[in-house]
């Protein structure tokens, strides 16, 4: 038997090829040629009658036995069909295109391969038998469709690939230079790079990374590196911003309307690089740049650079320290100028600078508002700014000084401050202490004043003290502000104590009496100042300390004359009938040293300093402010002889005989001459920091035993939060524990340090 099976013809191969040609192949080329040309290229597929006579022809072809299989063979014969056609036409026809212009090549590129993909469909289509029994049994041979398309490749794409690349870049440049190109063709012609590579590259867009997407890129960073050198030397930063995000946005539409998607980061990264890495530090250090648009509070070009540069890497970090330096110069600028002015009035009811805290809020909230609204708070940059604040405001310890006496006068009775505003400015009389390194300094001013305003009863309301303490809790924890509350406490219990001892003993007295019993280690630690106490209030102070002596047994009290106020009855002069003239007479609201001083006028008119001094016993510096205080020339309630700002023992005080204010209740300040702020940590201070230091060394030591110097300095600061101790007062306390011997070093390290128990 021959052929397929009994009786049946067998097909000869060079007659089923013929068959196979002048019947399905050459009129399915024929066709794909003329329909295209004709703008009808659905009519490219033959007949399905002709596509049934050719598919039943090769399956017959491959039925046959050996020797008349002709499986193999006509593999070879659909390999050489779609062969001859490249080489014959495709080849020819993009060679004329390409010697004509671009445009008609990359036209003629678009058309060969969507032709290529039609003959292999239809071929593949006819021939399938050999793809579904010869080709997977035989040894490497490719589908049929993938021979198609593997032939192309070989053939067509390998010699015109690099022509394609050039026309599509060509294309890229021109339109980016504003000139109008075809996107769907462009779109086309890279598709073919996308296309053939995923049915034949063994990754999918190998054909499109290596030979169109990399020399895009190449082409791109090489485009705008000139362009970039050309805008940072002719345009200032605003507009070279605008022009580079306008250039992001358009390469993006460039990806979008005819690259592959996966280009986008890739393009964008490129153009960034050239564009925004590549001159960030010179496009920000223009006259132009960050320090005149933070100036300026132009939130729309810092917006723009912070979406910008947040794309590039340590972009944001360029940004943040750009800030964090012009925050710190603005800030640092604020307190040198300060240096100079007075830290406190030279006159009464001049009221104290808080310029420099109010500049220092005004300056946080502005750039705070800058980091949220045109940098999406992002932390780098919200971090910057406040090592920014920290630098700035720790360069000098006065200025935690300053930030409790603006504290001060914000809870003092009459505050200019109005219920609108009060909570937010303590909550930035908060942040500014958070920024605080060394917070010991601002707690024991804020605990200084807080003490006066409480002694002196000046407080806005204790329900605003009460709202700051919780504020300051919040912020530093319960150690410090507990101290705080107990104060409040024992002014509570004070006013219960003299409740009750108007009601035992109110009787016996004329004079009013109000005393603060407070406890020692609560309140500021202070001297208490030698007073001679006078005789009309003698008696009444000493019952008092009985009356809390027998109620508090084994307690004991000191008078504090340099704290308190009194209301003083004073008769300057005499009513004279004869010529008309009125008794002269004031109730003076003053200190308690200055009560002292005034009641010895009971006496005589006039004292000199020396007897003033001898009689109440006050300490010379302290008599000396009291004393000006009230022979001031905007007080005069004492005239002095002479008049002049020193004193000397025989210098004279006298009782002003023609006083004269329109007030009967008269408020005597109390004067302080214009100081200095102080730029060192106080002495007192100084030395209870040497304690903390050493009591931590010690704590530490006593857990760990043996520890090297390095880190124990590491630990000594973690642990000491009130303030940041430096590295050399560190190693000072240790050679002092060292000596007091409760530390030695290691014999065979130096370096170490051993705890002794």
């Amino acid at each position: 038997m021959q052929g397929a099976g009994d009786g049946e013809e067998v097909i000869d191969l060079e007659q089923g090829w013929a068959h196979c040609r002048d019947t399905g192949i050459n009129p399915l080329l024929q066709r794909i040629e003329t329909a295209f040309d004709d703008g009808e290229f659905e009519r490219c597929t033959i007949k399905a009658e002709t596509y049934m006579d050719v598919y039943d022809k090769v399956f017959k072809m491959c039925i046959q036995r050996d020797p008349n299989n002709h499986s193999e063979q006509l593999y070879v014969r659909y390999t050489e069909a779609i062969r001859m056609y490249l080489q014959g036409t495709v080849v020819p026809e993009l060679a004329r295109a390409r010697s004509q212009n671009e445009v008609l090549f990359l036209r003629e590129w678009n058309k060969r391969w969507k032709y290529q993909k039609i003959l292999v469909q239809g071929l593949s289509g006819m021939f399938t038998y050999i793809d579904r029994f010869y080709v997977p049994n035989a040894d490497d041979k490719l589908p049929l469709a993938s021979q198609g398309f593997d032939l192309y490749s070989r053939e067509v794409y390998e010699q015109y690939k690099a022509n394609a690349k050039d026309a599509i870049l060509s294309a890229v440049a021109k339109e980016r230079e504003g000139e109008q190109q075809d996107a769907n063709r462009l779109q086309t012609a890279v598709n073919v790079f996308v296309e053939l590579g995923a049915r034949v590259g063994s990754v999918a867009l190998d054909y499109y990374r290596g030979d169109l997407e990399t020399p895009l890129i190449e082409a791109t960073k090489s485009y705008y590196f000139a362009h970039g050198r050309a805008w940072l030397d002719e345009d200032t930063c605003p507009a070279y911003m605008v022009k580079a995000e306008a250039v992001i946005r358009s390469e993006s539409g460039r990806v979008d309307a005819y690259l592959h998607p996966s280009t986008k980061p890739k393009l964008i990264l490129a153009v960034q690089h050239e564009l925004l890495q590549q001159h960030q530090i010179e496009l920000m250090e223009k006259p132009t740049g960050i320090n005149a648009l933070l100036e300026q509070g132009a939130q729309d070009d810092l917006s723009r650079m912070y979406r910008l540069f947040k794309e590039v890497e340590d972009g944001v970090k360029h940004i943040a320290k750009a800030l964090r330096d012009h925050v710190k110069q603005i800030g640092v600028g604020y307190i040198e100028a300060s240096k100079e002015e007075p830290a406190t009035p030279a006159a009464p009811g001049q009221s104290d600078d808080h310029d420099l805290v109010k500049k220092l809020i005004a300056l946080h909230d502005t750039y705070l508002n800058i980091v949220k609204t045109c940098m999406a708070s992002d932390t780098i940059v919200e971090k910057a700014l406040r090592e920014a604040f920290e630098d700035a405001i720790n360069r000098e310890h006065y200025t935690s000084n300053l930030l409790a006496k603006f504290v001060n006068a914000l809870l003092t009775k009459g505050s200019k401050v109005s219920v609108a505003t009060f909570e937010q400015t303590l909550d930035h009389v908060v942040m500014l202490y958070g920024y605080i390194r060394d917070k010991d300094i601002f707690e024991e001013e804020y605990q200084m004043y807080l003490a006066n305003r409480l002694l002196a009863s000046k407080s806005e309301s204790h329900q605003a003290e009460k709202t700051m303490i919780a504020k300051l809790k919040s912020e530093c924890g319960y150690h410090w502000t507990s101290k705080l509350e107990s104060m409040f406490k024992d002014v509570q219990l004070s006013d219960e104590l003299m409740q009750q001892f108007v009601a035992t003993c109110g009787r016996e007295f004329q004079t009013e009496l109000h005393v603060n019993v407070c406890t020692m280690g609560r309140w500021p630690s202070a001297v208490l100042p030698t007073c001679n106490m006078p005789a009309q209030l003698k008696r009444l102070t000493d019952r008092f300390k009985m009356f809390y002596v027998n109620k508090h047994s084994g307690k004991k009290i000191e008078y504090q004359m340099d704290k308190g106020e009194a209301d003083v009855s004073v008769r300057f002069a005499d009513a004279d009938p004869s010529s008309g003239v009125r008794a002269n007479a004031k109730l003076l609201v003053v200190s308690t040293f200055q009560m002292v001083i005034l009641l010895m006028y009971n006496q005589r008119t006039e004292f000199t300093f020396q007897e003033i001094a001898d009689g109440t016993g006050i300490p010379r510096a302290d008599l000396e402010t009291h004393l000006l205080s009230l022979a001031h020339p905007k007080v005069k309630v004492l005239s002095k002889t002479p008049n002049t700002k020193d004193i000397r023992p025989d210098h004279v005080f006298a009782l002003n005989t023609s006083y004269a204010s329109k007030l009967f209740r008269v408020k005597v300040p109390l004067m302080k001459a214009p100081t200095k702020k102080s730029v060192g940590v106080d002495p007192k201070l100084q030395t209870q920091r040497r304690h903390q230091i050493d009591a931590a060394i010690v704590r530490i030591m006593k857990t760990r035993q043996r520890l090297h110097h390095n880190q124990l300095v590491s630990e000594v600061i973690k642990q000491l939060q009130r303030f940041k101790p430096a590295a050399a007062d560190i190693k000072k306390r240790v050679e002092n524990l060292i000596e007091q011997e409760y530390l030695e070093r290691d014999d065979a390290d130096r370096r170490y340090y051993n705890y002794l128990a």
